[in-house]
């Protein structure tokens, strides 16, 4: 039972150690307002959908992943056995599998005006899911007026 404990602590601790809060994924998204949507789809790839709601473009980016992770741990039992030749204590290691659901997912609801100019960002999900975008989102960061971009610009 504590090895199951342990084992399911370190599942856990392995899963949320890239967490990440509101404010480190507002960080990342801040610096895209104002841009063309295109430098958004430079980090995060195409959309999922695009609609209008009362007026205003939406641009959605979804990511969903779900599935089984089967956690096996040993299990040991330990018995007496009596028998004509005396007591003997015998040991017998087996294991036991469970298995463990999870859904990670994340939605990136981007509003843009009619020249696709961002002027919104909204996201909803768990760590799982956002942190895919988190990550894309960090490694593309946005640098404004920079020199290098022109020069990888010209290449």
């Amino acid at each position: 039972m504590k090895t199951k404990f342990l084992t399911i602590c370190l599942l856990l601790s392995t899963l949320l150690s890239g967490c990440m809060t509101a404010e480190m994924m507002y960080q990342v998204t801040t610096p895209y307002y104002g841009r063309h949507v295109d430098e958004l789809v430079k980090v995060t790839g195409l959309p999922s959908e695009e609609r209008v709601v009362i007026g205003k473009r939406i641009l959605t980016w979804y990511v969903s992943n779900k599935g089984v992770i089967p956690i096996t741990l040993p299990t040991t039992s330990t018995a007496t056995v009596y028998g004509y030749g005396g007591i003997t204590n015998v040991t017998i290691t087996s294991s036991e599998t469970t298995y463990h659901s999870f859904d990670y997912n994340c939605q990136l609801d981007v509003e843009v005006t009619e020249d696709y100019f961002v002027t919104g960002i909204r996201w909803d999900g768990n760590v799982g899911g956002c942190r895919i975008f988190y990550g894309r989102l960090k490694q593309g960061s946005v640098v404004t007026d920079s020199p290098l971009e022109d020069l990888v610009d010209d290449l």
